[in-house]
């Protein structure tokens, strides 16, 4: 090889150096993500390569497994595919199977065929251990709303309903989320009470921004769980316009003024009883946590998403996408 050929070569593996410099995650989040997508893909190419391997179905099992936690479905209805047409499979695996198949369909834009697959998967749930099909069934309705077929997953509760028809609750919380839907693409209704401080929130003073208002409490776990989440995207999107509005169901001002310091929550909290009261109806909140996305337009953009969903969500509306 000529020298000319082989400086040119070098220039262009720099270049390419450089373009992989550029693309490195710059967070720990980021990092993780990527190892997490790179074993991902790696285990992927063990599996294609060795289709007949003896371990080829416990690498299948661990796909699965791991799409569902790190969000990529997508990527693993090939894999669920093939383990749903193994000739024998153990129930809670093929429920991981179908799961992962049904939420990566809704991720790929196939929402009919994806709720055909939920109603027969929701048609041999029992009645009395229903928890954990509810709880897939309304991530399921989640990334239907994600992809703003809202009728879709208006039907995805509808379905839930029916089925758990025994349970009031249930079907209270259906006939909430679904409530929930006629707030997106609506005005947000009114904030403007004092916080903590004694200062006005006035959410109207707000638009251009994108606002998190995130209703939740001290002793609620899943709302603890959260905020590590919250708080990073408070902390990488600040200066970009994101803000967040704190609703407190505590009650008690000092606990949640000791508690949001401990736990570096900047942001501004409402705890007044009251107040509180006025603005759970407002949202309509039944439970908690309850996360509403308002978006620079003023208008209700996205609720109750969480992890990457939310990220996704506030990182969209912020590129005015």
């Amino acid at each position: 090889m000529s020298r000319l050929c082989l400086s040119v070569a070098a220039i262009l593996l720099c270049i390419r150096g450089l373009a992989l410099a550029a693309d490195e995650p710059e967070t720990f989040d980021g990092l993780l993500a990527a190892e997490q997508r790179r074993t991902f893909e790696r285990i992927t190419q063990y599996v294609a390569d060795h289709p007949e391997a003896t371990d080829a179905f416990a690498a299948r099992q661990w796909l699965l497994m791991a799409a569902l936690e790190h969000g990529l479905e997508a990527d693993a209805v090939a894999h669920a595919d093939a383990v749903l047409a193994a000739p024998t499979v153990m129930e809670p695996l093929k429920t991981l199977a179908q799961q992962v198949r049904i939420i990566g369909l809704a991720k790929s834009g196939q929402n009919d065929e994806a709720i055909q697959e939920f109603a027969g998967l929701l048609r041999f749930a029992r009645l009395s251990s229903g928890g954990p099909m509810i709880d897939f069934g309304r991530r399921f309705a989640t990334q239907l709303r994600m992809a703003r077929d809202f009728e879709a997953a208006r039907e995805v509760y509808s379905q839930i309903a029916n089925r758990f028809f025994l349970n009031a609750d249930v079907r209270g919380l259906c006939d909430n989320l679904k409530a929930k839907i006629d707030l997106v693409d609506q005005p947000a209704p009114t904030i403007n009470v004092p916080d903590t401080a004694g200062e006005t929130v006035d959410l109207a003073s707000l638009s251009g921004k994108v606002v998190l208002i995130d209703f939740w409490a001290t002793n609620c776990p899943p709302c603890i769980e959260e905020l590590p989440n919250i708080r990073r995207l408070y902390e990488k999107h600040r200066e970009r316009g994101f803000e967040i509005i704190g609703v407190s169901l505590d009650g008690d001002e000092s606990m949640v003024a000791a508690f949001t310091q401990q736990q570096q929550m900047p942001w501004r909290q409402i705890v007044n009883e009251a107040d509180v009261a006025a603005l759970r109806e407002k949202y309509l909140v039944r439970t908690i946590p309850t996360l509403i996305i308002v978006g620079p337009d003023g208008n209700v953009a996205q609720f109750d998403v969480r992890g990457r969903d939310l990220q996704h969500t506030i990182e969209t509306l912020l590129a005015g996408e």
